[in-house]
């Protein structure tokens, strides 16, 4: 119980500095409205964060979006990163709708990962760090995974899955191992 809220407290922290939320709240007025349309109630909150992202670039490009292990970022910085990591995916052959999983602890990488895949239309497949390998074998074939993305902590059972499955892998910390491969 308490990870649960330690974790909890985390994302608290992590939300508080999304200093986006007067604009989201204005976009949730019109995700109401919208409702009714199938598209918006499949993508319609993602994508109301994604333009949440985009108009605090906007507005308020230089006060601080994320701070992780002592690196912090400005809204203008975590929206390009955010825009550069979803054009990254669309040049490695991903499309809309494909599933993408994630598997890391929460961080700055984490987020940016977790928005620029909504960003470029795809599906998001959390993965939980504490699954078996046949947990999370399981869970690639149940949602179609084409990509994962993993921090460095995770990357044996990343490989490992790879192994036994055609998922690309990508380390959300930039470094590039020789399991992985373009789809």
């Amino acid at each position: 119980a308490g990870f649960v809220r330690h974790e909890a407290a985390e994302w608290s922290a992590i939300i508080r500095n999304l200093t986006f939320w007067p604009v989201a709240s204005r976009c949730m007025a019109k995700a109401k409205i919208l409702a009714k349309c199938n598209y918006w109630r499949v993508r319609g909150f993602f994508m109301l964060l994604v333009h949440a992202v985009q108009s605090s670039a906007q507005f308020r490009h230089s006060m601080i979006a994320t701070e992780d292990q002592g690196t912090a970022r400005n809204w203008a910085e975590t929206a390009d990163r955010v825009a550069r990591i979803a054009d990254g995916l669309r040049a490695i052959g991903i499309r809309p709708g494909d599933r993408i999983g994630l598997l890391s602890l929460n961080s700055a990488a984490f987020l940016e990962a977790q928005l620029a895949i909504w960003w470029m239309g795809g599906v998001l497949v959390a993965m939980n760090y504490r699954w078996s390998l046949e947990e999370h074998l399981y869970s690639v074939d149940d949602a179609g995974l084409t990509l994962l993305f993993h921090d460095a902590e995770h990357r044996e059972i990343a490989v490992q899955i790879a192994g036994q499955r055609p998922v690309a892998i990508v380390t959300l910390d930039g470094e590039r191992i020789p399991e992985e491969a373009s789809i």
